[in-house]
């Protein structure tokens, strides 16, 4: 029974999500045409009465390790609606390139609830 266990964890491994309790979705997305990144993030909170902060950050890379900062971006937002992030930047030639997203739900009261991490596909430019 444990061998079918694994085996079937393994098999939807890629499929598999963290459980958030104050977080309803995080959303990141990296695209990159004709030397323009379009940069994309979202956060959609559980409940109405929290506020949710999003930041963004486009990195670039020469060998997939070591990765250094290109622009970053910010947005908040209230009740269900969330956070987005909807951005284009220029960007240059011969590096790989990936956007990292950081969410935070908070109460009311500004208490932070929870906070999640995304970050995009790596895209060769």
């Amino acid at each position: 029974l444990s061998i079918l266990i694994i085996g079937l964890i393994s098999a939807h491994a890629d499929t598999i999500q963290p459980m958030y309790t104050a977080i309803d979705e995080i959303f990141c997305s990296l695209n990159i045409t004709s030397g323009t990144a379009y940069c994309g993030a979202d956060i959609t909170p559980s409940n109405s009465s929290y506020v949710s902060s999003l930041s963004a950050t486009l990195k670039r890379s020469t060998d997939g390790k070591t990765w250094s900062s290109v622009k970053s971006w910010s947005a908040t937002g209230t009740g269900l609606a969330g956070a987005t992030i909807d951005e284009s930047i220029s960007v240059s030639s011969g590096y790989q390139y990936k956007l990292f997203a950081t969410g935070t739900i908070r109460n009311a009261n500004g208490v932070t609830i929870e906070t999640a991490y995304k970050n995009s596909s790596i895209k060769e430019y």
